[in-house]
Formats: C-alpha cells, structure tokens, sequence
C-alpha cells in the first residue's frame, strides 16, 4: 500500500534522520534516494543560490525522482518553477514574474498543514511569486532515482524539460542548493 510506504520512508533511520540542513553543491555527482533530504509529509524549504549572467539562463536547480515520480525545481523561460509528479501526475507551481538576472535566492517553501496537504510557495529573493494549497499523494514519496544538483541526470522528473536532455543550469550560475526540513 502506498500510504504504508510513504509512512515508512517518513520514519527513515539512517545517518541523515536527525539532520535538519543539507547543503548541495553543483557538479556532485548523482545521490541515490537513501542519502537525500527525507521530505516526506514534513514543512521544508529549498534554496537556490544563482547569479543569472542572462534572462536565457535556464535549467534544472535540483531534482529528485524520475519520471514515475518526485519533484524538480527549475528555472524554464525566465520563470521559476516547482513540479510535484506523482506516478505521471503533475502539481505544477509557476512564479508570476521572470528571475532577475544577476544575483537571487530561488527558494520553494513546503508548510504542512496536515497530513499530505500543506502550502506550496515560490520566492524570489523575499518576493513571494505564488503560492498553491496542495494534497500529495502518498505514493510521490516513492521515488527511486535520487537526487540532482544544477541538472536532471537520469529520466526526467518533469516533461516541462524531457527533451532538452538533463536541462543543466549554466555552469558557474548556480552557487549551492540548501534544503531545511523542519519537524520529524
């Protein structure tokens, strides 16, 4: 049963459990689904560093799961995106203005409000962009592939991207991806 699975990946114990920051680098190699941020049905926020040498300067800031399932957060035409797929299934949260180019923090904050549904929200620098309440579906959490930092390596968690190959963010524009998760 998904729920029970979902529950059981949220009860996780390995090294990482009781860490509340993680900080991601781009250029790292892929990281398989046990050493990654467990998420699941918890408030927590990713934030991307960037410095945009151009308004063209798109691609992947981070990327967990496949295209069976996971999320990416990514920049496509100018905007900052968040894409929830479950099982081919996708909550999509899109800014309501284009990134700046030069210096930004891209962040996406997830606030629980109960379980599997919360607030998803999009920030530009402290600029909210949008905002969406949510359900999610247990059996996102169930993603296989791992983690990208600065692409999307494996098969593509988003179809927004799927033909542009691993849609790497340019080289030298994204400075470090921090993920902070709050309550267990």
């Amino acid at each position: 049963n998904a729920l029970q699975v979902a529950l059981e990946n949220q009860k996780r114990t390995d090294l990482l459990s009781n860490r509340s920051t993680y900080v991601y680098y781009p250029g790292q190699g892929h990281l398989p689904r046990d050493v990654t941020p467990n998420t699941a049905n918890r408030s927590y926020a990713i934030s991307a560093y960037v410095d945009r040498p151009s308004a063209k300067s798109d691609g992947v800031l981070v990327a967990f799961g496949s295209s069976g399932g996971g999320y990416s957060f990514f920049v496509k035409d100018g905007k900052l995106v968040f894409d929830y797929n479950t099982l081919g299934k996708h909550i999509v949260l899109t800014s309501d203005r284009n990134i700046p180019v030069g210096k930004a923090i891209l962040r996406y904050v997830f606030t629980r409000t109960d379980n599997f549904k919360g607030t998803a929200s999009l920030y530009i620098d402290a600029q909210k962009v949008a905002e969406q309440d949510i359900s999610l579906p247990p059996s996102l959490f169930i993603a296989w592939e791992g983690l990208d930092v600065g692409r999307d390596a494996l098969s593509p968690v988003s179809p927004l991207y799927a033909n542009l190959g691993d849609f790497a963010f340019p080289t030298g524009a994204l400075e470090k991806v921090v993920y902070e998760i709050k309550g267990q």
